[in-house]
């Protein structure tokens, strides 16, 4: 199941951070409601031009379909997280800033940024700070409102 927390140290990006509880993606436990979350999180990224630091990003992958929000983590839902990692270190990210490139998106279990499996950065923590930073803290404190955001979620993230 996913969840909130918010953060004892607010970096410049995030105050609160979305969590998933189990990986997602290819040979990944995936369940639904962390598949829903991090089909949003790459869709939102999809849904208008990305620019970060000066550099422009594209997160639709050469299908030129944007990810359909469903829950089901197949080989589009794969295709879309190896797309969004590769696009996203484009911008110069290297050694353990860079995410692994193994089609997946891991938990984040401590407050560690770097995976315990791999020693590279997560890459929950890299969509939630893209997120952030594309629709702004207040959007992001109230993703519920967004229209993409999925219903099975509200009761997941907000009373």
């Amino acid at each position: 199941m996913p969840r909130l927390k918010v953060l004892s140290r607010e970096t410049r990006t995030l105050q609160i951070m979305y969590h998933i509880d189990l990986a997602v993606g290819r040979g990944c436990p995936n369940r639904r409601g962390d598949v829903l979350l991090v089909q949003f999180f790459i869709r939102l990224l999809q849904d208008q031009p990305q620019k970060f630091d000066g550099e422009q990003y594209n997160f639709i992958p050469g299908s030129g379909r944007q990810l359909r929000i469903d829950g089901i983590c197949g080989e589009e839902t794969i295709r879309h997280i190896a797309h969004f990692k590769q696009e996203h270190d484009r911008g110069g990210a290297v050694g353990e800033q860079a995410m692994l490139k193994d089609q997946r998106i891991d938990p984040m279990l401590a407050s560690n940024p770097f995976g315990l499996r791999t020693g590279h950065v997560l890459s929950i923590l890299r969509l939630n700070q893209d997120v952030a930073e594309s629709i702004g803290a207040e959007r992001f404190r109230k993703l519920y409102a967004e229209r993409l955001f999925p219903q099975e979620l509200k009761n997941e993230f907000f009373i």
